[in-house]
């Protein structure tokens, strides 16, 4: 069973070494997938062209394993190797959608809009323009890092229309979205205005993650929402790390992430957390999303913001999770872990995978320091944080 896995495994797929472990692309599927050291060591038999006996034997022997217990490990590996690119991927989106999402509203048509706001988000300059102040300020607090002066010719305009009760947006004369008050407006400029910047930007990964300053790079913090990315972010921000991102990171070819201040969204059930380091959040206005949720959005002083013209190189990267009564400790990852971690968290990505970018990435985690942190208090694990970067 296990001599005629072997001679499919491999197909189509190509391991690269990250210390005692494997990275193995599978690029077919535009995957990659973590080995541990036996799974690492057997696949190399595997492309050396060893047979069931060969990998077998040498597989005792390099583990020190008497042959029977020796076989059930290579045909347990095996079993998981077959499987690998077998089941579904992750939902990832070649670019974020910037579709039209509403395609039975009226037809845009040119009235005076009194009040408009000039913003650059990444490397396109949007032009918004809207009847009344008070719809203005609604979105301001979300885009108050990326505000530039008028007189640029924007790339793209956004208008805000009030027909018949409902708020209207518009992009480049093509409406978005609908909109039944202005307590839904903030959050759907700033997916209007972002997906847009995105899709017009280079970039090679786009990753769900925070990201704070640290000395003349980054500390990248990935996880899926829920597990306190967004709690943790701002509690570093309040103890003086400069401020990139609560929610992307935008990886660039050269793996640096550009800074994308863009204010900090936090949902009702973390507004009593973030008091404590942010204690304006109390005053500031509430938002619903598209998704329902209740949220605020909380600008942080320009001071404590990383330029957001700039790139900086990643130095760290720690994966957080918010599990009552964990020790607030970072545990150290292994490199193969971390970037098939950190491919669990990417969202889009633009141009399809190679080898040669895979390569690139390989060789780039291979100098980047990768921690887990399970974390009960936010302030234990903003120490943990500062303990794991000093040493």
């Amino acid at each position: 069973m296990v001599g005629s896995m072997l001679d499919r495994i491999t197909e189509g797929k190509c391991l690269f070494i990250l210390g005692d472990e494997g990275i193995v692309y599978d690029h077919g599927r535009q995957e990659i997938y973590a080995l541990n050291t036996a799974a690492t060591y057997l696949w190399c038999l595997i492309e050396d062209g060893r047979d069931e006996a060969g990998a077998v034997a040498d597989y005792a022997a390099r583990f020190g394993l008497a042959d029977p217990t020796a076989r059930s490990h290579v045909v347990a590996l095996a079993d998981e190797f077959s499987r690998i690119g077998g089941a579904e991927g992750p939902d990832r989106d070649a670019q974020p959608d910037a579709s039209v999402a509403a395609p039975d509203a009226p037809p845009l048509t040119e009235v005076p809009t009194p009040v408009e706001r000039s913003f650059r988000v990444l490397e396109t300059s949007f032009l918004f323009r809207c009847a009344t102040r008070a719809q203005a300020e609604r979105i301001e607090p979300v885009l108050a890092r990326f505000a530039e002066d008028a007189g640029r010719e924007p790339d793209v305009i956004v208008d805000l229309r009030q027909i018949d009760g409902a708020l209207i947006l518009y992009r480049s004369g093509q409406p978005v979205g609908i909109y039944d008050g202005l307590d839904a407006l903030a959050p759907a400029v700033k997916t209007c205005l972002w997906t847009t910047a995105i899709n017009n930007f280079d970039y090679f990964l786009n990753l769900h993650s925070g990201v704070v300053g640290h000395r003349d790079g980054c500390l990248l913090l990935p996880g899926a929402s829920g597990n306190g990315k967004s709690s943790l972010t701002a509690a570093l921000v309040g103890s003086g790390f400069p401020y990139l991102s609560d929610e992307v990171a935008l990886l660039g070819d050269d793996c640096q992430v550009r800074s994308i201040p863009l204010s900090l969204c936090v949902k009702n059930t973390g507004w009593d957390i973030i008091a404590r380091y942010f204690a304006e959040i109390e005053e500031l206005p509430e938002h619903r999303r598209e998704d329902g949720k209740v949220v605020k959005y909380l600008t942080f002083p320009f001071e404590t913001c990383a330029d957001p013209a700039k790139s900086y190189a990643v130095h760290t990267i720690v994966f957080p999770c918010y599990v009552p009564g964990s020790p607030n400790e970072l545990v150290p990852v292994s490199k193969a872990d971390a970037l098939a971690r950190l491919f669990q968290e990417c969202q889009s990505i633009p141009a399809a995978l190679t080898r040669t970018r895979v390569a690139a990435l390989v060789a780039w985690i291979g100098g980047v320091d990768c921690f887990s942190l399970d974390f009960s208090d936010l302030d234990a694990a903003v120490a943990a944080v500062r303990t794991g970067l000093e040493k």
